[in-house]
């Protein structure tokens, strides 16, 4: 209320008939003095603390925060001069022609003080000292415009091509090219109080996705086009995002809460942006738009700001379904030449002054839809005028509707003023302003009006409905405190509803809404069902394969009433009937205004033949039929998702779980490859370091590869009959992958890495690389900014990382495919408490403490000869021992027994060994205390045939050593053949006994030469053969020879031991 014009209108009656003049369109009206402002409670002149603009050759900024500055110019200039907390910037242009450089200084600087200098760029850097009255001056292009700015800090990251953050950033990003994109994965760009968090000057195509970005004079500053801002958070800056004369780009997803200033400013002209699911709160200005048009606001929260969103000289903007409440001053602030702007689906509620206002030619704007309760203005339009009101509520105002100052031609439709503790609408000086269909009930006063000429009913007839009979009438307002009668009973009052300033001929004797018919709502229709691929382009045609486990659905949804639709699936395997049952088969999509396409897609599909079928839902509850896609009864479409793809989604599921040293994610008790989330709480496996087994959650590097692919090939299949059977890197590397090109990598591909050796005294890795691969991880594709999965160590756990930096980093050795593995060549498995020692055909022996030092995995291994495992529980709830290679080799294996410490006497083992397609059992529930000492022998031949023998020690010359033998020598060499207290040497046919090929020399008798005694003083008998020196098939170049025989029943005896030919 103008409170100087009530007083003239108490002073004096005839003052009330002075004709109020009448101004043109263009005629600017005298600006009301800064304490009606303030007594009204409205904001007047908007200004920023620290910030100057105009056209000139002084600038004096007086109300920093920071610095009060002066800045002069040898010629006239147009700029943009700011002084924020530790930064000053400036924005300019010459203002003719010709000028192309000008002398300037800045005063008010801290004296002797050091700052950094910026134009354009972080990378145009210089460093200058302020003079001792704080002055600095430069010789400044005026050719071009320039934007130059002032830190007391300096730091900055420059990316130029695609990166994926995988840590935090202390200080200042400038991206410097085109087209890449900035993925922060999550992490934080921090500052120190001053700069730009990131930095884009003259940039497009560029993305930047889930970033953090704090304690920044800007967090973002982008002055470009066709960019994407995708997952930000940009709190706790002076200055969240500013956009400056920056059009076509597009912010989804994004948080400004907590910033000095401003949360989002567009400036400028910063044209045809679209800005989505946005939250700026807290902040002084939640969204500025400063000279900007043609801006789309979708989804829009600002709450708690001092201003929630001010549109200055902006025309065209589009805001729909905006959250602008708590706001100190004003939800909406239309101002100053905002024209043709269109507010739908808006709430502007408990703001300090007012929902929504209007200043200054803010004309020909469209609000529908628009709640704005519990403010002390409702909605007010100052000096504004040709704007349309339509479905609006205000109440719990003081003022339900304020129209001030010549705002004329506003026309005000199904407006809902209730309970205001003043005025339902208040027009002062407000004329041709056409407002019917509303309802005024229950304010304190329902209407006040101030030399002010509007329309208070329909300009023209309209057809309606009262009490189930139709009319057709010219259509007023609805007045809770109208007294007048009705008898003609059409629904309007018989007499005019008067007040001061004008009276409403056609008052309605109920509200509005009883004067329509509520049509019968119809159903929604449906058409162009679609099926296609994860990215909603590529179509899958009917009864076709998709080697993708995430199907898109479409459809386009029409309702006749216009009501809000959504898109309902039935997804079933073919195996399964449609039923209508919300089982978890049935799918719904967000609601969609009538005639747009709704989307339902459908993740983690399994490997099926799948048919589905579709129906529309309105708003109101009412279906269309369903309508199955393609031909009823068809397939239409089949999931066979590629293994690699499987095991990729799979290893993304471990994205941020712990690393296990030695995990490889079966289950000790379920013998099984077990579930993501029971990886992440904890299984039970076989810990071969510690020998027992135990209680942990994740999995380490190899342990990501073989879990992911296991599980999804056959989760309840032991590793050697799965698809991934390498249990380490350097085994996967060697036995389980095929090379590939960074160009032909897809999900599921890995990366091997050298990391040097392990140095267990330090703890670390020398990084000189060594040939042994040391760790793996995964590639996943892209998603959600990271395209690898990383089991890194103990210490980092399971990470998301980016293979173009991982490529890039010391130790990276190749991108690798997947492939099932080699088969084994030789197996020998151990059922029971013991452990075994396994020499192959070359000498190559492993046993139980066999190990490669490593921080990332347990090895017990020779890096591609011979491997030893213990991952899967046996029958009798002991680890099952294997030892197996992958290279066919012929000749004698020889493998010990060994019994776990504490095993039982009476407890049995079986020992089985396979080659190639050959198997046999070398023991069968022996007792321990029967294990033979000398072992066992087996025997592949060249054709694959297994031959078993026994192992038997021997010693060439006993008691001598080296064992040296004069082949030119007439003499014989003795063999001693050891007994033991499982292996009598008398069962041995001396006669068969040859030692290099040399047989047991004869007497003259014709017995062998060979006596019995216990030759190492064991106790046990000992046999000792000779044989002719001289017979014995070896060359000079032998360090080793073998000797066989057979016992007296058949069983073939094997045994070796050095030798040394001399002259």
């Amino acid at each position: 209320m103008r409170i100087k014009l009530v007083a003239v209108l108490l002073i004096s009656v005839a003052v009330l008939l002075i004709t109020v003049p009448v101004l043109a369109d263009n005629e600017q009206p005298e600006l009301l003095p800064e304490e009606m402002f303030e007594e009204l409670g409205l904001p007047g002149e908007l200004s920023m603390p620290g910030r100057i603009e105009g056209a000139g050759t002084y600038f004096e900024i007086k109300d920093s925060e920071y610095l009060n500055i002066i800045l002069e110019s040898t010629e006239e200039i147009k700029v943009v001069l700011e002084s924020i907390p530790k930064m000053i910037s400036l924005d300019v242009e010459a203002t003719t022609d010709g000028i192309n450089s000008t002398e300037l200084t800045l005063r008010g600087l801290e004296p002797n003080k050091t700052y950094y200098k910026y134009e354009d760029s972080y990378k145009t850097g210089a460093v200058f000292v302020s003079s001792e009255n704080g002055n600095y001056s430069w010789t400044q292009d005026l050719s071009q415009s320039h934007h130059i700015w002032f830190q007391e800090e300096k730091g900055t990251t420059f990316i130029d091509k695609d990166t994926v953050l995988d840590h935090d950033i202390l200080g200042s990003v400038e991206i410097t090219a085109n087209n890449i994109t900035l993925d922060c994965n999550g992490h934080k760009i921090i500052g120190s109080g001053t700069g730009y968090g990131i930095y884009l000057n003259n940039k497009s195509g560029v993305t930047i996705q889930n970033c953090i970005i704090t304690n920044f004079s800007y967090g973002i500053y982008l002055f470009g086009s066709n960019n994407q801002l995708t997952n930000i958070i940009a709190n706790s800056n002076i200055y969240g995002i500013l956009l400056q004369s920056s059009s076509n780009n597009k912010l989804t997803n994004i948080t400004a809460n907590s910033n000095k200033y401003h949360g989002i400013s567009l400036s400028y002209n910063s044209n045809n942006n679209q800005f989505t699911s946005i939250t700026a709160n807290s902040n002084f200005y939640g969204i500025f738009l400063y000279s900007s048009s043609n801006n789309q606001l979708t989804n829009i929260i600002t709450n708690s700001n001092g201003l929630g969103i001010l549109f200055y000289s902006g025309k065209g903007n589009i805001l729909t379904n905006i959250e602008a409440n708590l706001n100190s001053q004003v939800g909406i602030d239309i101002y100053n030449y905002s024209s043709n702007n269109t507010l739908i689906n808006i709430t502007a509620n408990l703001n300090g002054i007012c929902g929504i206002y209007f200043y200054l030619y803010s004309n020909n704007n469209q609000l529908l839809n628009i709640e704005a309760n519990s403010n002390k203005f409702g909605i007010y339009l100052d000096w504004s005028s040709s704007n349309s009101l339509t479905d609006i509520m205000v109440n719990s105002n003081n003022y339900g509707i304020y129209l001030d100052w010549g705002s004329k031609n506003n026309q005000f439709i199904n407006i809902i003023a209730n309970l205001n503790s003043q005025y339902g609408i208040y027009l002062d000086l407000s004329s041709g302003n056409i407002i019917y269909l509303n309802n005024f009930i229950n304010n304190t006063s329902n209407i006040y009006s101030y030399s002010s000429t509007n329309f208070w009913n329909s300009p023209e007839k309209i057809n309606y409905t009262y009490n189930n009979a139709k009319y057709t009438n010219y259509l007023g307002n609805y007045w809770s405190d109208y007294n007048g009668s009705d008898v003609n009973n059409d629904g309007i009052g018989d007499v005019s509803y008067s007040f001061t300033g004008g009276q409403d001929n056609y008052p309605l004797m109920f509200p509005f809404e009883n004067y329509f018919e509520v049509p019968t709502n119809q159903p929604p229709t449906i058409s162009n069902l679609g099926q296609f691929k994860s990215d909603g382009i590529l179509s899958i045609t009917e009864g076709n394969t998709t080697t993708e486990s995430t199907v898109v659905f479409k459809t386009t949804l029409s309702d006749p009433d216009n009501d809000k639709i959504k898109l309902q699936i039935e997804l079933r395997q073919m195996t399964e009937p449609f039923t209508e049952i919300d089982d978890g088969g049935i799918l719904s999509s967000d609601f969609v205004d009538s005639g747009n396409e709704a989307t339902i897609t459908k993740e983690d599909l399994i490997d099926s033949q799948y048919h589905w079928r579709a129906r529309a839902v309105d708003d109101k509850g009412n279906t269309s039929d369903w309508q199955e896609f393609g031909e009823i009864g068809n397939v239409d479409f089949v999931v066979e998702v590629p293994l690699s793809t499987k095991a990729a989604m799979l290893a993304k599921e471990l994205v941020n779980s712990v690393y296990l040293y030695g995990g490889k994610g079966w289950d000790y008790n379920l013998s099984q490859f077990v579930a993501a989330n029971t990886i992440k709480t904890g299984y039970n496996f076989w810990n071969q370091a510690i020998e027992s087994k135990d209680f942990g959650a994740g999995v380490d590097c190899s342990g990501l590869i073989m879990w992911a692919y296991d599980r999804s090939f056959d989760p309840l299949k032991s590793r050697f009959k799965n698809f991934v059977k390498a249990e380490g890197a350097d085994e996967q590397f060697r036995k389980n992958t095929e090379l590939t090109t960074e160009s032909e990598l897809k999900p599921g591909d890995v990366m091997f890495f050298d990391w040097g050796r392990w140095h267990e005294d330090t703890q670390t890795w020398d990084g000189i690389k060594d040939g042994y691969i040391d760790h793996v991880a995964m590639y996943v594709g892209e998603n959600g900014g990271y395209d690898v999965v990383n089991a890194a160590s103990p210490g980092s756990g399971i990470v998301a990382r980016s293979k173009d930096t991982l490529k890039n980093i010391v130790g990276f050795v190749a991108f690798k495919q997947v492939v099932s593995a080699v088969p084994l060549a030789m197996l020998t498995t151990s059922h029971s408490p013991v452990d075994l020692i396994v020499t192959d055909p070359d000498g190559f022996t492993i046993t139980p403490t066999t190990t490669i030092p490593s921080d990332e995995e347990y090895l017990r291994e020779i890096p591609g000869v011979l491997y030893y495992s213990e991952m899967e529980k046996g029958a009798d709830g002991n680890p099952i021992d294997q030892v197996y290679s992958y290279t066919t080799k012929t000749g004698d294996y020889t493998i010990k027994v060994l019994p776990d410490l504490g095993a039982s006497p009476t407890s049995t083992y079986t020992l089985d060994f396979s080659a190639g397609d050959q198997s046999t059992t070398l023991a069968q529930n022996v007792p321990i205390s029967q294990i033979p000492s000398q072992g066992y022998g087996i025997t592949t031949s060249a054709t694959g045939t297994l031959s078993t023998f026994i192992p038997v020690a021997i010693d060439i010359k006993p008691g001598s050593y080296p064992n040296s033998i004069n082949l030119g020598s007439n003499g014989v060499v003795p063999i001693a053949i050891f007994g033991s207290a499982t292996f009598d040497v008398k069962q041995i046919d001396p006669t068969t006994i040859k030692l290099a090929d040399a047989s047991v020399k004869l007497k003259g008798n014709g017995q062998p030469m060979a006596g019995y005694s216990d030759i190492n003083g064991d106790g046990f008998t000992d046999v000792v053969a000779q044989v002719s020196t001289q017979a014995l098939q070896l060359t000079s170049s032998e360090v080793k020879t073998n000797l066989e025989g057979q016992l007296t029943s058949g069983v073939i005896i094997k045994g070796s031991d050095s030798v040394r030919i001399v002259p």
